[in-house]
């Protein structure tokens, strides 16, 4: 397995495409909050015909990763920065058929890596509560459920941060 940082178009395309495997995924475990889900992702850079990546998700301020097998693009995540002290791990997804083969874990240990060196404190993040494996996967990297930093937290959404510094 390789990760690298997304930074030619078609890196852009390929993370985009599985960024769109998430939401589908996302709208498969919600089907009876679909108007929630629909507005959380409505205007995303991944639905775009020729995604760009935001600059919060784009170095310094942030990145997005993608894995891969062999040739084969399975995973992505972004990070974003949330202030001086937190970055938020953000839109994880790996392929259905890639799924229990360590693409997700590579991919948290990566962002966790990247926080690192770009100085932050906390790595944090939000699941929804659906989202069962994903959370077994950060508690067992570390990440604890702490209490929502979002000013409007629904209650499917479950938050957890991991103190690195």
């Amino acid at each position: 397995m390789k990760i690298l940082e997304v930074r030619s178009q078609t890196e852009i395309d390929e993370a985009a495409s599985l960024m769109r495997g998430l939401y589908e995924t996302v709208r498969s475990l919600n089907r009876d909050d679909l108007q929630r889900i629909e507005e959380y992702y409505r205007g995303s850079w991944f639905f775009d015909r020729s995604p760009k990546i935001p600059p919060e998700y784009r170095p310094p301020q942030g990145d997005v990763l993608i894995a891969y097998l062999g040739d084969r693009p399975v995973g992505t995540v972004a990070v974003r920065r949330m202030n001086r002290d937190h970055c938020e791990l953000k839109s994880m997804f790996v392929a259905k058929d890639c799924r229990s083969k360590g693409v997700a874990s590579a991919l948290c240990k990566r962002v966790i890596g990247l926080a690192r060196k770009q100085g932050y404190h906390t790595v944090r993040l939000m699941t929804g509560e659906r989202q069962v494996p994903a959370r077994r996967l950060y508690e067992r990297l570390g990440f604890k459920m702490v209490t929502s930093w979002d000013a409007n937290p629904h209650e499917a959404h479950e938050y957890f941060e991991l103190v690195i510094a």
